[in-house]
């Protein structure tokens, strides 16, 4: 699953979880405000840490964390947002790649593929 997420000056999406740990969270920094400086004016919490993007670096999470994102710089914020499969072994391995597959089906899924 990939998408371009931007996020809009003044924005701020509040404090969530992911719905499955089967999957990492890759951001990779397209378009990043430079002024005013990060965290404090735009970034993310994962859990109790606290962090910035920068263009043309990535960052790797658990989103089954608690997360937010805030935006109160003067641009939009732009990343490339990936989910990256655990890696797992065995049968987690199986069970992992039998639930990623039927989440393909998933309505929520498919409103993204539009």
């Amino acid at each position: 699953f990939s998408l371009t997420a931007a996020v809009p000056l003044g924005a701020h999406i509040a404090p969530h979880c992911g719905y499955y740990n089967g999957v990492l969270r890759y951001h990779l920094g397209l378009a990043i405000p430079s002024q005013p400086p990060p965290p404090r004016r735009l970034g993310i919490r994962v859990g109790n840490q606290w962090a910035t993007w920068k263009e043309g670096q990535a960052m790797m999470f658990d989103d089954c964390y608690e997360h937010e994102v805030w935006n109160e710089s003067d641009a939009v914020r732009v990343v490339l947002f990936l989910d990256v499969v655990r890696p797992l072994e065995g049968l987690p391995r199986v069970v992992n790649d039998l639930f990623l597959w039927l989440m393909r089906f998933h309505p929520t899924v498919q409103l993204y593929k539009r």
